[in-house]
């Protein structure tokens, strides 16, 4: 049996370190990192870091805010490495300083085409973090009658393509 609040993994397995900092949801943290394990060796980025947040809704609605403007919960957010974020707060600039944020990706990562990726060094040891917002999760989960464990994983393969560059800018897109 998982007790949440006692879950504070601080090893890396399969170069992914999971950490579970909310208090409420009951999360298989090991197969989590299996599941991590075997999307990074079907995406052939194996010897790359990922970390894995596992967070309240109320800080994945607070960092969505920060950092896309966004005043609402979500399921996943992704930081790449790959290029590093312009700091920004919600200002009364702020919506213009997300659209040139978004301009800046748009040109940094040269809009990776289907079937790419970028390049990958032996210098981005990290590839980023993706952050859970599990309350939202486990609610959807309840209302589609899925199971949390598919869904994190279908999350972590969402994630892991934001974290290797691909964008939607539409949700038809997801």
């Amino acid at each position: 049996s998982f007790r949440p609040h006692l879950v504070l993994k601080l090893q890396w397995q399969h170069e992914v370190l999971v950490t579970n900092l909310q208090k409420t949801f009951t999360v298989n943290v090991p197969l989590l990192e299996e599941n991590m394990a075997r999307i990074k060796r079907a995406m052939r980025i194996e010897k790359f870091k990922v970390n894995v947040w596992l967070r309240s809704d109320k800080m994945v609605q607070k960092m969505n805010k920060r950092d896309r403007l966004v005043d609402k919960v979500t399921d996943v957010l992704s930081y790449s490495n790959l290029v590093r974020a312009l700091p920004c707060s919600a200002t009364q600039t702020g919506r213009m300083i997300g659209r040139i944020k978004k301009l800046l990706f748009a040109v940094l990562l040269q809009k990776i085409a289907p079937g790419t990726r970028p390049e990958l060094t032996k210098d981005t040891e990290e590839l980023g973090d993706l952050y859970f917002g599990m309350g939202y999760i486990y609610s959807y989960c309840e209302k589609q009658g899925k199971s949390v464990d598919s869904e994190l994983e279908r999350l972590a393969v969402h994630g892991m393509c934001h974290l290797l560059g691909y964008d939607h800018e539409i949700d038809s897109d997801y």
